[in-house]
């Protein structure tokens, strides 16, 4: 079982690298009302509540639930400020995870974006298939590494991290274990970017 660990380093205040915290856990409604709703569909009507059934659960005692009658998207925000863990060390971000469960009839997907910035400029995506419930049913772990060079271009425009289901009647869901790993390096993007970017140069300093 994961444990919930301090943000800081206690020799220099600094993220230790390697250090995995909970942004939510979802264990009560203190967790919930940490969320934010932030876009969902005209229209829409739904429930979220703590489900303590162990089936969908993967870290603690709890997850989150959410039922729909009616709708086409909901979208929740975990700002960094808000987040279970205390303070976040946005500038040492290496990836964030979480793990979602589709109990519908009906295949789904899940998005985890990074948002800039009071009115929630969009930075970085990640999209994850969800299949619709079925006897095999698992719970869909993303895995969302983020760029250190986009990192290191926003890092004081950084607000926080949603996830936003496409929902259709009669739609469920649970969601646990929103957690973040510090230690920011270059992604395979990122790396390929630098190369680009090196190449271009050399080619440039070879006129």
């Amino acid at each position: 079982m994961l444990a919930i660990t301090s943000c800081s380093n206690s020799n220099n205040g600094a993220t230790k690298d390697g250090t995995k915290v909970f942004l939510n856990d979802f264990e009560n409604m203190q967790d919930i009302y940490r969320l934010n709703a932030l876009k969902v569909g005209n229209g829409t009507r739904g429930k979220v509540d703590i489900n303590k059934d162990k089936k969908f659960v993967t870290s603690g005692d709890a997850s989150m639930h959410l039922k729909t009658t009616t709708g086409s998207k909901f979208e929740f925000m975990q700002y960094f400020d808000t987040a279970a863990s205390g303070k976040v060390d946005v500038s040492n971000i290496r990836e964030i995870e979480f793990d979602v469960y589709n109990a519908s009839s009906f295949d789904s997907n899940c998005t985890l974006t990074l948002y800039c910035d009071d009115d929630l400029d969009s930075l970085l995506t990640v999209k994850a298939e969800l299949p619709k419930k079925s006897d095999s049913s698992k719970f869909v772990h993303m895995s969302f590494p983020i760029s250190k060079i986009a990192l290191s271009y926003n890092v004081d425009r950084i607000r926080g991290i949603a996830f936003a289901v496409t929902t259709y009647n009669d739609a469920e869901f649970y969601f646990d274990n929103l957690t973040l790993t510090y230690g920011a390096r270059l992604t395979e993007e990122d790396q390929k970017y630098s190369e680009t970017i090196d190449k271009l140069i050399k080619q440039i300093d070879e006129l």
